[in-house]
């Protein structure tokens, strides 16, 4: 038996009734530009990544993609970077 411990989080009070219950919630159009991730050059989270794409095809990749997903490095916070902007 395994188990794999990578998922995706949220913030319960922003996201209300609204949370995503799964990644193919995360591709929904209404969640353009809300989506943080860590940056995929880490292994934990290319590997999760991974995972995504072969659970749900490349074609989710892509459309993740086209989220404007938010990339950050470990530690750093939404709005730190220059003018409030990503860091």
């Amino acid at each position: 038996m395994g188990a794999i411990g990578f998922s995706f989080l949220y913030d319960i009070a922003a996201a209300d009734a609204d949370a995503p219950k799964s990644p193919l919630d995360l591709i929904d159009p209404k969640r353009k530009g809300k989506i943080a991730s860590s940056y995929p050059h880490d292994a934990a989270v290319l590997y999760l990544y991974s995972l995504y794409a072969q659970k749900y095809g490349w074609d989710w990749v892509a459309a993740l993609a086209r989220r404007d997903v938010w990339n950050t490095t470990a530690g750093q916070r939404r709005g730190s970077g220059p003018s409030g902007g990503p860091g």
